[in-house]
């Protein structure tokens, strides 16, 4: 660190966590491998659509919290990913509030090691929140190792309320609004848990937003053959700086 290289981890396992405090407290760069946003495989297999590995990656950061501006090899290269993907941007649901339930996803061991997260203080926050704002408020937990199936918790979901947990994405991608926590990849989507936790109050992205968004975390994700070739560096510290209006909501 005295030299200030810059360092590289793969996720905040294994005391990785401490190499990242020491570069934040150093203000060194780093760059941080985790699971993709879209296309992941478990057990870091190879994803079975594309044959290979696919990795986010972040820069002085865990996720991408904010919307990036992308070029034209970024929009080649994640075509691949879009070809796959529903043409339609998502419209928020029309469930029934009253029939369904906040989903809380609650951060993993990892993340709240990371930021030194108290668990129970973080439940705790959310559970007074919807206390606060509904006589009878209906919620359910879904904690990292659930065995419910993720569509079926979506399925019976009006809002998902989350630290970071990818599930953001999926239920964006639903029509679901999130509320999440301001280093979540859904901030640009989504609703600050400092924020309303009044249903009829929460915000869902317009359609120029959404795919805005969702091919910003697509062009911070690469295969293991573009992070071998130097894509992937070339494009995180790109993007760093081609940063957008924040003003994401509607």
């Amino acid at each position: 660190l005295e030299k200030k290289y810059a360092c590289v981890v793969m996720g905040i396992l294994r005391g990785t966590e401490r190499i990242l405090w020491q570069c934040r407290q150093h203000m060194v760069d780093y760059y941080y491998f985790d699971h993709a946003y879209q296309y992941t495989s478990p057990q870091h297999n190879p994803n079975k659509v594309f044959g290979e590995r696919i990795y986010s990656l972040a820069k002085n950061r865990l996720k991408l919290n904010y919307l990036v501006k992308i070029n034209e090899e970024d929009e080649n290269r994640i075509d691949k990913y879009l070809q796959k993907m529903d043409k339609k941007a998502p419209v928020r649901h029309t469930k029934n509030f009253n029939n369904t339930f906040f989903l809380i996803v609650p951060p993993s061991d990892a993340v709240c090691r990371y930021y030194k997260i108290n668990i129970n203080h973080w439940q705790n926050k959310v559970r007074k929140k919807l206390h606060d704002t509904y006589e009878k408020p209906y919620y359910a937990f879904r904690y990292k190792n659930s065995k419910v199936p993720l569509g079926k918790d979506l399925a019976d979901a009006h809002t998902v309320i989350t630290s970071q947990s990818t599930v953001g994405i999926e239920a964006i991608k639903l029509g679901i609004p999130v509320i999440c926590d301001d280093m979540s990849m859904c901030v640009p989507v989504g609703n600050s848990m400092d924020g309303s936790f009044q249903h009829d109050r929460l915000k869902f992205p317009s359609q120029d937003i959404y795919w805005t968004w969702i091919k910003g975390l697509l062009a911070n994700q690469f295969t293991e053959t573009e992070i071998r070739k130097g894509i992937a560096l070339e494009a995180v510290n790109r993007m760093q700086y081609a940063t957008l209006s924040q003003n994401t909501v509607a």
